[in-house]
């Protein structure tokens, strides 16, 4: 039988590996060790864990262990006389804990993996029979198991959660849990501000979990507030926004809403497909009381302007982060009330990504059969459909084409038109003032490939694949953005690429 003083357990957990947690996880691996778990010490590794979904994790892996009780009155009485005998000889034990999970391992012949001085004198000097109660595996590289000098526990709170939840789910696999640990690593909302990184494709909300598509998403932004039907006291209703970013570019994202248990009520009274100015618009047939809708919007930037409290915490992110957004984006609502739940979902997609809006709306299309069991609540669990991939040449890094190796051609994004206008038509132009207009009118004559950007404040034109400035974007798109925002206060965005308008009139703005 072994068991593990709770400074190896932390260690465990806090990532680094040393002789000691090697030395655990050996145990953990070999089913011919009977590994126990002491009372006090699950008391001691639990008490260091300050976030939630931390303390969440590790009861589910250390629950498959056998805890067993570490006093009772012989094991009083025994621990009392180890402390009078090492104080005889000029050794103090510090702690109440070590002594009695070592006057514990003597009386049940356990071994202990331990990396505690507390426990030096009882391996020197309370012998029975010269027995070694402190557990000497071999470890590869690293030697056997010593007595290193006692270490204070660092809190696991500063910790990377990401170390964590490898750790945990390491642990899982290891005492065959392995269907434990989907579930155990998905990312809890209430309790969880933002930003985080979301390490198994999951977001939970209560008891209902949406399994994200393949990507690198965080988790970038929450609302809180209540529902307005039924008794008191009203369920807390939570909003979370996750994005996939890769190589500095956003891929996709999601806000999903849902309330955190289930709620009385008697009619919802919500408005079906409400929103004005969809491309496309779908309830159903439901009724008021519980109603469903599917609708597409195309939007003409996404975090653009003033926005309000949820989505300014994503644009602050964003910003942060220096992600590059899309430019002209669709985003996808799916809303399914029953007597007493609902959810609601929207999916912001580049518009780069789908060829027309033929393609869009096929994918949209598979959300209702996808998702509305979940949001009825009739299943906890569901996945969210694969987003429709960038195309290659949009995930490339800025850092890729900057600056122009000689010889070498940039990749340039492709864009497709959103259909507001012919680019040649300067009448469509947003502004009115002879000024841009004559700005326009020179950008295009200009070779290929170009691009011109806009603000509330200022228009900037670009072309060419040689910028003056070797530091700035040979792509003329991301280089009439930077341009832009390096002058402007407010939000910049694309109005026309190479021969096609990218710009799509604002429609109404999106809410959480």
């Amino acid at each position: 039988m072994i068991t593990a003083d709770s400074s190896i357990w932390i260690d465990y957990f806090k990532g680094p590996a040393t002789p000691h947690t090697e030395a655990l996880d050996a145990v953990l691996n070999d089913s011919s060790h009977e590994l126990v778990l002491l009372d006090v010490v699950l008391m001691e590794v639990l008490r260091g864990f300050r976030h939630p979904q931390e303390l969440r994790l590790a009861k589910q892996a250390l629950a498959a262990l056998p805890v067993v009780t570490a006093g009772g009155e012989a094991i009083a009485l025994l621990a009392a006389d180890i402390y009078r005998d090492l104080r005889h000889k000029g050794l103090t034990v510090r702690s109440p804990i070590d002594l009695l999970v070592g006057a514990w391992c003597i009386r049940n012949d356990c071994d202990l993996i331990q990396n505690d001085r507390d426990y030096d004198g009882m391996v020197a000097f309370m012998g029975l029979h010269g027995r070694k109660y402190v557990l000497a595996l071999p470890v590869a590289s690293a030697g056997a198991v010593t007595f290193a000098a006692v270490h204070a526990p660092i809190p696991i709170s500063q910790r990377d959660t990401m170390k964590i939840v490898t750790t945990v789910q390491r642990l899982c696999l290891a005492l065959g849990l392995a269907a434990l640990v989907p579930c155990a690593l998905a990312l809890e909302i209430p309790g969880n501000p933002p930003a985080k990184d979301i390490l198994d494709q999951q977001v939970t909300i209560g008891s209902r979990s949406l399994v994200l598509p393949e990507g690198r998403w965080t988790y970038i932004a929450q609302a809180q507030w209540s529902t307005t039907q039924g008794p008191p006291p009203r369920s807390p209703v939570y909003a979370a926004y996750a994005m996939d970013v890769q190589n500095g570019r956003m891929r996709g994202g999601i806000v999903l809403e849902m309330p955190s248990r289930t709620t009385l009520a008697a009619d919802w009274k919500a408005e079906r497909c409400s929103a004005h100015n969809p491309q496309y618009s779908e309830d159903f047939g439901s009724t008021l009381a519980m109603p469903e809708c599917l609708q597409i919007f195309k939007r003409s930037g996404h975090l653009l302007g003033l926005q309000a409290d949820f989505y300014a915490q994503a644009q602050q992110w964003v910003q942060a982060k220096s992600v590059r957004l899309p430019g002209a984006v669709y985003e996808v609502v799916y809303t399914k009330y029953s007597r007493n739940d609902y959810g609601r979902i929207r999916v912001f997609v580049p518009a780069q990504a789908m060829d027309n809006d033929e393609a869009m709306l096929a994918w949209a299309k598979q959300l209702p059969d996808a998702l509305r069991s979940l949001m009825e609540k009739r299943d906890t669990s569901a996945k969210l459909p694969a987003l429709p991939p960038l195309p290659a040449e949009a995930v490339v890094e800025a850092t890729a084409v900057l600056p122009v190796l000689p010889g070498a051609a940039p990749v340039i994004v492709p864009y497709t038109a959103s259909g507001f206008a012919k680019v040649e038509d300067i009448d469509a132009l947003p502004f009115k003032t002879e000024t841009v207009r004559k700005i326009y009118r020179q950008w295009l004559d200009l070779p290929l490939p170009r691009a011109f950007a806009f603000s509330s404040e200022k228009v900037i034109a670009t072309a060419g694949l040689d910028p003056a400035d070797v530091t700035e974007p040979a792509d003329p798109s991301d280089r009439a953005l930077a341009r832009c925002r390096r002058i402007s206060k407010t939000p910049c965005q694309l109005y026309a690429v190479d021969n096609v308008v990218v710009w799509v009139k604002p429609a109404d703005a999106p809410a959480p």
